[in-house]
């Protein structure tokens, strides 16, 4: 269950998604356009065969009908193997629904959250995903 911590926090980002957007470029050195307009949506990723998703914050960049790509913010307390396997899923689940570049930004106070700065693949037979 989250706590204050993660709650206040995801409720900066939906407020000032521009944060996200910001924090991807300085820190992950991601090139996204700084002129595109930034539109706050639910977190619910629930797919066909009714597995529920619920990422905390779910942002999409560009004409709510037409997104150029999507951020996904996830407030982890503690960053973990399997918390970065569903945030793949999750990023996974938003690219299939928008068939558009999707990215993940962690904010945690981990001091150790580091050690999980690499390329996540996640194999399912034939399938592979990776978030870089």
């Amino acid at each position: 269950m989250p706590g204050a911590r993660h709650d206040a926090t995801n409720e900066l980002v939906r407020h000032h998604p521009e944060l996200v957007q910001h924090l991807l470029q300085t820190v992950g050195g991601i090139p996204l356009p700084d002129n595109v307009p930034l539109h706050i949506h639910s977190g619910e990723l629930n797919d066909r065969i009714s597995t529920n998703r619920h990422a905390d914050t779910l942002i999409l960049a560009g004409p709510p009908h037409d997104p150029h790509y999507g951020l996904i913010c996830e407030i982890e307390t503690r960053l973990s193997e399997p918390k970065l396997h569903q945030a793949l899923r999750y990023a996974a689940t938003v690219w299939l629904r928008l068939d558009k570049p999707v990215h993940v930004l962690f904010i945690t106070p981990n001091t150790t959250g580091d050690r999980y700065n690499r390329p996540l693949t996640l194999n399912a037979g034939g399938l592979t995903l990776t978030l870089t």
